[in-house]
């Protein structure tokens, strides 16, 4: 889990830590993928234009590394509140009427082996 607690309304930081094991990793892209009222910017996003950059779906390049290397990825998420039908007890998750909101990450490399 990357997430483990957001405040709905207030820009909190996700880190994504990747270990490249014991590939050379040449290049590649991380896609971060949020859930209905979770939004993200892409790293490094200029301040002056993040009320324009938030969105569902980010894409950000992976740096090469070596064996045993790790990259940080550091950005921003938002929650807002979800409204949902209190009937809809499939997507509540048992907790008490809130939806749970996720983020995944879809980790693509090229890589060698050493």
């Amino acid at each position: 889990s990357i997430l483990s607690f957001l405040i709905p309304g207030h820009v909190q930081n996700v880190r994504l830590v990747f270990h490249s094991g014991s590939d050379v990793i040449t290049e590649g892209l991380v896609r971060l993928i949020c859930s209905e009222g979770l939004l993200v910017v892409p790293p490094k996003t200029d301040p002056s234009r993040l009320d324009e950059a938030w969105s569902n779906e980010c894409v950000i390049p992976l740096d090469a590394c070596g064996p045993g290397k790790k990259i940080v990825i550091t950005t921003l998420v938002k929650s807002s509140t979800i409204k949902h039908n209190n009937d809809d007890s499939a997507n509540t998750g048992g907790h008490g009427g809130s939806t749970v909101q996720t983020m995944r990450a879809k980790v693509e490399t090229l890589y060698r082996q050493e």
